[in-house]
């Protein structure tokens, strides 16, 4: 189940709403519905007060939406371990 790959302190387990916004595919773990995903934390969705972060390195990957401000926490929205790199030409 992808709740088990995706923790943080702001998110409850047994909330219906965020399991459903979540989706698996092969060994990445990501938000699909970031509005929703807002709403359900109480936190209006101002694009201009958020920015994505991405970290990743050649065993993982991550995301997080970052406040402008710092005055909200971090929100992860994706996470993935041994991911290849596929280039097509």
């Amino acid at each position: 189940m992808a709740t088990k790959c995706f923790r943080h302190p702001l998110f409850s387990s047994s909330s219906a709403l965020l399991s459903s916004s979540l989706k698996k595919e092969e060994s990445l773990v990501f938000c699909s519905d970031i509005d929703g995903l807002l709403k359900e934390l109480r936190i209006a969705h101002e694009r201009n007060e958020w920015w994505l972060f991405i970290d990743a390195s050649k065993l993982s990957l991550k995301a997080v939406l970052l406040n402008n401000g710092n005055e909200l926490p971090s929100i992860p929205v994706a996470h993935a371990v041994y991911m290849k790199e596929l280039t097509t030409i």
